[in-house]
């Protein structure tokens, strides 16, 4: 954030009137207690800042520059006492939404987290608001943190994002017509195309291994549903992919087992939901390894892996978790009021909480300790007046991005559960997906103004954080070379129209055969 001049000018020029005859310094938290002068944070004065004081500074920042701001005042012991005393959530840079009681530093951290993390998603797909479309969001337009995007030909029809340990390894996966491009996720610069075989429709969903090293296909049929056979391809060459079939007529969804510490054994594996079967299915072989079903009830809608040997499902109302070194398969399961579609499990690896979207466009929270759910949030009567199917569930960090029918809906959940804004995207996103610390959508156009459609890929880093890739030499010398000889060729072009506007002015070519007389 020190990078930042704005923040930094910003913030002493609001807090020169209050601390005048004092410097004020954010200082890391092992020395906080201690100002540079030897003295305690609270004989600098910081205890009289007034609301109205905090105000003036926030007034003057962007909503990407609150929340690193806000970040910046955690190292201050004596700062974080005073901002989380009185800030209160009125401020202009907040929705209005953030009702009274949550304006501890905590809480103004997480609402300006999900705030600017809410933007960022609206610079892909513009926000509705009644029957206006907002065309940009509130973000500085210098600001270092916008999305980054990629120009594609045509629309994907589906996406996939590695999964890797560091979010900036693996690959971006952008399906259209009957290819894949894949591109580098730290730059997102184009590193190969795999051709697809028996995909006439396109491509339903896809998945990468752990390791980003083979890419799972699941080609579209006519009506649109998934077609029962998985399609396994290398990324690294152009070899014929693995094909497997299954017996199912309909194939509800895919996902890799996770990667396991030595990244051996059944973390290779792949799982599918197919009707009322669950499959472990070898990515090298395209053998079935192991098959479980289910004994009653609906068949799946969905699966997502969440350890290396562990699977969760849903089928109508009941949510399981199947554990693939098991005979029985099924290790626990819950049930929800509501029939479930769409699922997120990307945080039990560290928390008993997953997320559900049901048949009705609701978002839920499942504890897995109690086995309780309950309904977090559910749309306006008046902007869903028939039941939406939820398809898609992504939450990080606090904030939900949720997708039912055409309605994307972008929701707070910490410290209070606040709608921050949704999109009718039925003219605009054609296929979102989610990897390590990253959301994909494939979009018309990345910005609402644009007078032609323009598809692209954008990503938003759901970290906040911003990945720059280091310049090797080479590749300085290579640019440095080519900015000689662009100079080069414009002087030569500027020479030759000099040559051609002149006149002669002296000799036989400027008097003629008669010049003599």
């Amino acid at each position: 954030w020190l990078k930042s001049y704005r923040v930094f000018a910003a913030t002493k020029v609001a807090m020169s009137g209050m601390f005048p005859e004092q410097e004020l310094l954010f200082l890391p938290a092992a020395r906080s207690a201690i100002t540079p002068t030897g003295g305690s944070v609270a004989s600098a004065g910081v205890a009289k800042c007034t609301d109205e004081g905090w105000e003036k500074i926030l007034a003057l920042l962007s909503l990407d520059e609150i929340a690193r701001l806000a970040s910046a005042l955690c190292s201050n012991r004596g700062l974080t006492a005073e901002i989380g005393a009185c800030w209160q959530p009125s401020f202009n840079q907040l929705p209005s939404p953030w009702p009274k009681g949550s304006g501890d530093l905590r809480g103004f951290i997480a609402a300006a987290r999900s705030t600017t993390l809410a933007e960022l998603v609206f610079c892909a797909v513009p926000r509705t608001l009644g029957d206006d479309v907002v065309a940009e969001p509130k973000l500085s337009a210098a600001s270092s943190r916008r999305p980054r995007s990629v120009a594609v030909a045509a629309a994907p029809c589906a996406l996939a994002l590695s999964h890797e340990r560091n979010e900036w390894e693996g690959y971006l996966a952008a399906a259209s017509g009957k290819e894949v491009k894949l591109y580098r996720r730290d730059d997102l610069k184009g590193c190969g195309a795999i051709a697809l075989q028996g995909c006439k429709e396109g491509v339903g969903t896809m998945c990468f291994s752990p390791d980003s090293g083979t890419l799972a296909v699941v080609p579209r049929s006519e009506s649109g549903a998934l077609v029962p056979s998985v399609q396994f391809y290398a990324t690294e060459d152009k070899a014929k992919p693995v094909v497997t079939k299954f017996k199912s007529p309909s194939l509800a969804g895919i996902d890799f087992l996770h990667a396991g510490p030595s990244r051996t054994g059944a973390s290779e594996d792949l799982v599918a939901a197919c009707g009322m079967e669950l499959f472990q299915v070898s990515a090298s072989t395209g053998e079935i390894v192991k098959s479980w079903q289910r004994k009653e009830g609906s068949p799946f809608s969905a699966c997502s892996a969440v350890s290396p040997f562990e699977v969760m499902t849903l089928a109508g109302r009941a949510v399981e978790l199947w554990d693939v070194r098991t005979a029985a398969g099924v290790a626990k399961s819950a049930e929800v009021a509501e029939v479930v579609t769409a699922l997120d499990a990307g945080s039990f690896g560290s928390s008993s909480l997953i997320y559900l979207g049901d048949a009705r466009g609701a978002l839920h929270r499942l504890d897995w300790r109690t086995g309780a759910a309950e309904l977090l949030w559910s749309p306006a009567e008046t902007r869903a007046p028939r039941a939406r199917p939820s398809h898609k569930v992504m939450v990080d960090r606090g904030c939900a991005c949720l997708l039912a029918g055409s309605t994307l809906t972008m929701l707070a959940l910490d410290p209070c559960i606040v709608e921050l804004g949704w999109a009718d995207v039925s003219e605009q996103l054609s296929a979102m997906a989610f990897g390590s610390s990253a959301w994909a959508f494939a979009v018309q156009s990345t910005a609402a103004s644009a007078k032609t459609a323009q598809p692209a890929v954008v990503v938003v880093e759901t970290s906040g954080k911003v990945h720059r890739p280091k310049v090797s030499e080479e590749d300085l010398e290579a640019a440095a070379k080519k900015a000689e000889q662009k100079e080069k060729n414009t002087k030569k072009k500027q020479e030759k129209t000099e040559t051609k506007g002149k006149k002669p002015s002296s000799g036989k070519s400027a008097h003629g055969r008669n010049s003599g007389r």
